[in-house]
């Protein structure tokens, strides 16, 4: 598709690396297995705070509450964007989804 292909390119382009990078060191972030079929958001989320922030504990009950999940339906990477920088990462939400409606209420 090519609208993922120039979202591809626009990533690069902010990020200075036009051309590529190579990725010659590997984070060691923990793994951490989705508590039910519908939380795999919820479930990278962790691992990601584990991995920045690895004196905070954080259940999967609050990380539903965080991102606003609601049970049996799906959480928006958007979602996870925002409930992240909420706790203090340097967040940064590459898509090419339609996230105007989305922003705009």
């Amino acid at each position: 598709d090519r609208r993922v292909l120039e979202l591809g390119l626009q990533c690069r382009l902010l990020l200075g690396v036009e051309g590529g990078i190579a990725i010659t060191d590997m984070l060691e972030v923990p793994f951490v297995r989705q508590s039910e079929p519908d939380n795999c958001v919820q479930a990278c989320m962790k691992m990601a705070l584990q991995w920045c922030l690895p004196v905070r504990d954080y259940s999967f009950q609050r990380l539903d509450e965080l991102s606003g999940r609601n049970p049996g339906s799906w959480t928006w990477p958007s979602q996870a964007a925002v409930a992240l920088a909420a706790e203090g990462l340097d967040v940064r939400l590459f898509s090419d989804a339609p996230l105007e409606g989305i922003l705009d209420g």
